[in-house]
């Protein structure tokens, strides 16, 4: 079955070497259109800490030391030395990629008091509800994101990512329930 889809791969379509794809073991491929679902990291790009890296663009701006040394000593690239020497004073990358998180903490944390709320008024959500928020608290906060403007709603992948980044979440299909039940063990 693998080399069927490599030989597939290889007829219809150009590769990309920019993604991963499980099922032909090539990069990105519009033949099986299938992109990374679990991304590991394979460089060892901005690994140092963010302190390190402030106090070494203090001493070579001091003169205490040059890129030269200061790449020596604290292990830090002259080429990523030099580039930050660049910037302003107190400057700190938000990401090493190009690809944003569409909500920030304060954002996400609004999304899993709302889920957990419903579901402490005995009203869960499913899978498709979330999405349908996410896309609305997007729109309505004027935040870009690449969600759906034709369905109206977040991508599967980004739900699957929330649901592992929040494990306390747990979004499946609710079972009907009568608030009579309820009710009868609250006064009693």
């Amino acid at each position: 079955m693998l080399l069927s889809v490599l030989k597939q791969c290889f007829d219809k379509t150009r590769l990309n070497a920019y993604h991963s794809c499980r099922q032909c073991l090539y990069m990105f491929c519009d033949a099986c259109n299938r992109m990374v679902c679990h991304y590991q990291r394979k460089t060892n790009r901005a690994s140092y800490p963010q302190e390190a890296m402030s106090s070494v663009v203090n001493d070579v701006r001091h003169g205490k030391l040059n890129a030269y040394q200061a790449s020596q000593v604290y292990v830090v690239p002259r080429s990523s030395i030099i580039k930050r020497l660049k910037q302003p004073a107190g400057y700190q990358p938000l990401s090493l990629g190009r690809f944003r998180p569409v909500f920030d903490a304060a954002f996400e944390a609004e999304l899993v008091m709302h889920a957990v709320g419903m579901q402490q008024r005995f009203y869960g959500l499913t899978l498709l509800d979330l999405r349908y928020i996410a896309y609305e608290l997007a729109e309505a906060n004027v935040l870009d994101h690449p969600f759906s403007h034709e369905d109206k709603r977040a991508g599967i992948s980004w739900v699957q990512n929330f649901m592992r980044r929040y494990p306390e979440l747990t979004l499946r299909r609710p079972e009907a329930t009568s608030i009579w039940p309820v009710k009868t063990r609250v006064v009693r």
